[in-house]
């Protein structure tokens, strides 16, 4: 949570204090990248078909840096549904709301392509899947 809100905290921080349409629109960006990424491992972590980003193998539902098509849509989604929001009330242009949406959506890939290289990973010794806990089928 930490991780998603801070940079979103910061900018609503500094445009209270400025007002600048710049840090409004990096606030809105923050945000779709938060809810785009927590829905892309919300959604995605029930796929059938999982793959590490970075490595092109499979893995398990849930695991930092898997990606599904399921999970990839819920994040495009959701991503442009909060930049829509400011859109409705004429605080965003067309033009903003893509860049927005966009941004957040690259955003929730590049936090599966850090949690992918990033995330401490171990292989269950008994079973042989890659997990993120050091202990799997009581190993």
């Amino acid at each position: 949570m930490f991780a998603n809100g801070f940079v979103a905290f910061l900018c609503a921080v500094a445009y209270l204090i400025t007002s600048s349409k710049l840090l409004f629109v990096a606030f809105v960006a923050a945000m779709a990248e938060a809810l785009s990424d927590t829905v892309a491992s919300g959604i995605g972590s029930s796929a059938k078909r999982v793959y590490d980003i970075f490595r092109f193998e499979k893995c398990l539902g849930g695991i930092s840096g898997g990606i599904s098509v399921k999970g990839t849509l819920a994040s495009f989604i959701a991503a442009f549904f909060i930049a829509s929001i400011p859109l409705c009330f004429g605080a965003l242009t067309v033009l903003e709301f893509v860049l927005v949406g966009c941004a957040g959506f690259i955003g929730a890939f590049f936090d599966s392509f850090l949690g992918s290289i990033l995330q401490v990973k171990y292989k269950c010794s008994v079973c042989g899947k890659i997990i993120e806990k050091p202990t799997h089928c009581s190993a």
